[in-house]
């Protein structure tokens, strides 16, 4: 809502899996995401793209048995992807 914005950064979660611990076998949780960079003003789709982030599970800690947390790891990863290839765009 931020007012005179150019654009806009839309992110749609596609899918999630939280992952698992059950003490001899664990699964890393990941999240997929669309990702679209919309004109404010006009609503056109500047520029989209799918992003899968993989989150960590900490072995042995209390972390990992809480899938809140799990997701949160996702959102995290995802977030830090798209800030450093926006920076990395902006620097050209």
């Amino acid at each position: 809502n931020t007012k005179g914005a150019k654009y806009t950064l839309v992110v749609k979660t596609e899918m999630t899996e939280p992952g698992f611990n059950i003490g001899i076998m664990k699964q890393n949780p990941f999240c997929r995401y669309e990702i679209s960079w919309v004109e404010s003003s006009t609503g056109k789709v500047m520029a989209k793209g799918l992003l899968t982030a993989q989150g960590v599970l900490m072995g042995g800690s209390d972390w990992d048995f809480d899938p809140t947390n799990t997701i949160k790891e996702c959102y995290a990863k995802a977030g830090k992807v798209v800030g450093t290839s926006m920076m990395k765009a902006m620097k050209k």
